[in-house]
């Protein structure tokens, strides 16, 4: 049994006993750890029929102590957690506090960053709401909090007691958190802090250009202090965008510490939180959707030595390359353009460079033809998933074409929506055209629809499910249901989705999902809150946390490039906010 759970609900019951009468409510992302003991209980649902539920005894704390009592099972997922907390030194609240500050904050559903500093001539808590800055200094510095503030304090031309005296609670601009690292010797004239709109006009960002590589080679060497958006009420990460507002967003303090790309535009990133005083990983893409809207605030502080000398152990450049920024194929460096090529073109470099006309180019060939390009708008290319994964007989021969864009035998044309077909032939494990051969015979009115002579159309909800009528899987009722069938509340009648839920019922089948790819990515078809309507199948998800960070992980197959991708939980569900989808028993 998990030793904790957390609520995946707006809002759940704690009873005195399974049915019984309510001792609290609890709330989405509190945490409950269970004694173990468990009860089926029958129940009546909304539909009139009774149902067979799991009710579990469990301690739930809040401000007001430690509560017993038994909760539904359904409205709570295993919490699991890569990173556990805390990270930064707290001194806990004890019963006496005279003259011991700081210390947390007796409410243990608090964000961290918030704590006690003193009281007031009442005798009343001063609490620090807005600390996320000094939090984030004090964990690059590698001491606890309290040290971290006594040392400020005590730091020549400190602004601690205008920022945190008496009521004082002011939030930190950038100039503030230099104040912070100048008691450590920390300054941009010592040459050991970097603003960041600095590295924008120089060599690690040439031409503004800001890539997963980029920041993985920068943070060898320095950790960055990042001004990013987050949901007020649970820390996460959110957009930086117009809608932050509406959405609950506020100005924010984190630490960048790694950057581990995968594929063109993509990959991971590592940083620490102060609002829950952790770590967590965030897809680097959204990372950058936090950061950016037009800002960029934030600062380089350099690592101590022995980090520096580890993070570059053992690297070695790759001769595959991809294109961070469109550009052109040139014959010659600094010669005649040949083609143009857009942002996320794969090409192989031959290891030969030169300079010319004060810039560094690169031998490539692109398109079976050697050329140069700019050094600055290539990137080592890193792919954990780069084996097609459906064999497609006859794909186009045009380089830049999505990897679903093929010629069939028979039929007439390109076709290019091929997402469902390719989902389904990737479930049986079969050929693209093995399989348009059977689903020709099994469901011939949506064949003819779709893809038969010049037809090129997408497919619906109703087309995919017949498609798993073909050989090998010939689908026998109870194999193949709609999304929501996996996910309701019996009891209730209500939707549940959680990353735990879906990785309950991936155990038995497959996840076809209806999402939205960005019109704009030519090459990818990387997953959208907005764009052209696609299937994808999900095969697996790592959970990871709860509502206060990017919910895990999770591996599709894309058709559009053929081949798997990962994304963050929250990143899938944007782009999955249809909740249109098929539940595909695994044979």
């Amino acid at each position: 049994m998990a030793n904790q759970k957390w609520c995946v609900i707006n809002k759940a019951t704690l009873c005195k006993f399974p049915k019984g009468e309510v001792i609290t409510e609890i709330y989405i992302g509190s945490l409950v750890e269970p004694t173990g003991r468990q009860e089926d209980v029958l129940m009546l649902g909304k539909d009139g029929q009774t149902y067979s539920t799991i009710w579990v005894e469990c301690i739930y704390r809040n401000a007001l102590g430690s509560h017993v009592g038994w909760v539904r099972d359904e409205f709570f997922d295993d919490y699991v957690e890569k990173f556990p907390p805390p990270v930064v030194e707290i001194p806990a609240a004890s019963e006496d506090q005279t003259g011991v500050f700081p210390y947390a904050t007796k409410n243990p559903n608090d964000p961290a960053q918030y704590l006690v500093l003193g009281k007031n001539n009442k005798g009343e808590e001063q609490i620090k709401y807005n600390l996320c800055g000094e939090f984030c200094v004090a964990f690059v510095m590698g001491v606890g909090i309290k040290q971290f503030l006594k040392d400020w304090e005590n730091a020549p031309g400190s602004l601690y007691k205008w920022s945190l005296g008496g009521d004082s609670d002011k939030t930190s601009d950038v100039s503030l958190i230099k104040n912070m690292l100048s008691g450590y010797s920390y300054s941009v004239a010592n040459g050991n802090v970097i603003d960041f709109a600095v590295t924008l006009i120089g060599p690690a960002f040439e031409d503004k250009t800001l890539s997963p590589g980029r920041f993985q080679k920068m943070l060898k060497t320095h950790s960055l202090l990042a001004q990013v958006v987050i949901n007020k009420n649970t820390g996460k990460l959110i957009p930086n965008n117009a809608a932050k507002r509406v959405n609950g967003g506020i100005n924010h303090w984190i630490v960048l510490e790694s950057a581990t790309p995968n594929g063109t535009d993509g990959g991971r990133v590592e940083i620490y939180n102060p609002y829950n005083n952790q770590r967590q990983e965030y897809s680097y893409d959204y990372f950058i959707s936090s950061f950016g809207g037009g800002t960029y605030t934030g600062c380089w502080i350099q690592r101590r030595q022995e980090v520096v000398a580890a993070a570059f152990m053992g690297e070695a450049a790759s001769l595959k390359k991809w294109c961070i920024a469109p550009g052109t194929f040139r014959q010659v460096p600094d010669g005649v353009g040949v083609l143009s090529f857009l942002k996320g073109v794969v090409m192989e470099a031959s290891g030969v460079t030169e300079v010319k006309s004060g810039k560094s180019w690169s031998q490539v060939k692109y398109k079976g033809r050697m050329g140069w390009v700019r050094n600055s708008v290539l990137e080592d290319f890193e792919d954990r998933f780069s084996t097609p994964e459906v064999v497609i007989p006859h794909p186009t021969p045009d380089e830049d074409d999505a990897e679903q864009y093929m010629f069939l035998p028979g039929e007439d044309g390109k076709k290019r929506n091929m997402c469902g077909q390719l989902c389904a032939s990737f479930i049986m494990k079969i050929d693209i055209e093995s399989f348009v051969q059977d689903w020709k015979v099994k469901a011939k009115p949506y064949y003819q629809v779709s893809i038969a002579g010049k037809a090129d159309n997408g497919t619906g909800i109703d087309s995919l499910e017949t498609m798993f009528r073909v050989s090998p899987y010939n689908a026998v009722p109870g194999d193949v249901f709609r999304f929501e069938g996996g996910m309701k509340d019996p009891v209730t009648g209500v939707l549940i989705v959680s990353a735990g839920r879906m990785k309950k019922v991936l155990e038995t089948h497959y996840l076809v999902a209806g999402v939205r790819i960005r019109q704009s990515d030519k090459l990818t078809g990387r997953l959208s809150g907005q764009g052209i309507g696609h299937w994808v199948v999900v095969d697996k998800i790592f959970p990871n946390g709860k509502n206060s960070g990017n919910g895990g992980w999770v591996e599709i197959y894309n058709p559009y490039p053929n081949r798997r991708q990962e994304y963050a939980y929250d990143e899938f569900m944007q782009s999955f906010a249809g909740t249109m989808g098929l539940w595909v028993r695994r044979k």
